[in-house]
């Protein structure tokens, strides 16, 4: 069932992780049926194309009307191009989510934790991939490969929240400088890593919320 924590003066409700991911797997469901429905309907209209471009080159040719059959030569090869461009945008899009999931994958993110990176590195960098060189391409704080994002993900500390082990047991994040216990206060930590105290350590979370400005 859903936790009830302090933060900022405030009661925010946090969902366990098994109801998150149940959720996550139940709207991926859905995007992916209707992805489905998407795809068969653009192959009908396809096929309703082609078959009434049939019967009018067909018509054009009896006729011997050079015209209608050049208007018809040049509308296949429209289509013919529009539907190689959509398939290079599904192998580019296909190319950038498998990077994505690669940093995620190399840094340890996983549940909520992983979806809520995902936000953020899709927020943060520009990935891409090259059809006609066939290279990726990645943009942003400073990057230029896949690699470069995991590393900076890892060491600049920006990323901790999302990485294993939260640090607010001690041991070398978000301001724990190493070993030993956070030096930090109630006001000075995320959310998210209020949440994850509380779930692992209740106690510690209670005698954090102590601290906490508003209630002294």
């Amino acid at each position: 069932m859903p936790l009830q924590i302090e933060h900022e003066g405030k009661q925010l409700t946090v969902y366990t992780q098994e109801e998150l991911d149940k959720e996550v797997a139940g709207l991926k469901t859905v995007n992916a049926n209707l992805k489905t429905e998407k795809t068969e309907a653009l192959e009908k209209a396809r096929e309703a194309s082609e078959q009434k471009l049939a019967a009018e080159e067909a018509a054009a040719k009896a006729q011997g009307n050079t015209e209608e059959l050049k208007r018809i030569s040049e509308q296949r090869e429209q289509e013919a191009t529009a539907k190689l461009n959509e398939f290079k945008s599904t192998i580019q899009a296909e190319k950038v989510t498998n990077m994505i999931n690669k940093v995620t994958d190399a840094v340890g993110a996983s549940g909520q934790k992983k979806e809520d990176l995902e936000v953020l590195i899709k927020a943060r960098y520009e990935f891409g991939y090259d059809m006609d060189a066939h290279s990726a391409t990645v943009r942003g704080e400073g990057v230029s490969s896949v690699d470069d994002v995991i590393r900076h993900i890892k060491e600049s500390g920006r990323y901790d929240a999302y990485l294993p082990g939260d640090g607010s047991n001690g041991g070398g994040s978000h301001g724990n400088n190493g070993a030993g216990a956070s030096t930090k206060t109630f006001d000075q930590y995320t959310s998210a890593e209020l949440v994850s105290l509380k779930r692992s350590d209740p106690a510690a979370y209670d005698k954090l919320r102590s601290t906490a400005s508003h209630l002294n």
